[in-house]
């Protein structure tokens, strides 16, 4: 399990890996926005973003690259996140739904 030390914000594992899958539970404010980065680069955006048309900046999708596939957002404030990187693809599921 990963902490943040404050004052930093950041979880940042010690670990390198190569390939590897991720799951974390997420809990956002309405209006938030923030994401998680995968090996420094690949950002899966989360925010409070119902409603918005589905692109690279939208919640499940990856940052500039990807858009999501469905609307994920539309769900709850709470969502279960589910990362799988294999060399560079890039599954990621939030609340069940396959978003990129």
């Amino acid at each position: 399990m990963l902490a943040a030390t404050p004052p930093c914000v950041d979880l940042v594992s010690a670990a390198a890996f190569e390939d590897f899958k991720l799951h974390a539970e997420l809990k956002f404010p309405p209006g938030s926005n923030s994401g998680v980065y995968l090996r420094g680069r690949y950002e899966v955006q989360i925010q409070d973003d119902a409603g918005k048309a589905l692109d690279p900046l939208r919640f499940g999708g990856v940052y500039g690259f990807l858009a999501p596939t469905a609307a994920a957002a539309e769900r709850a404030l709470r969502a279960a996140l589910r990362q799988r990187l294999e060399r560079r693809q890039i599954r990621s599921e939030i609340q069940d739904i396959v978003c990129a």
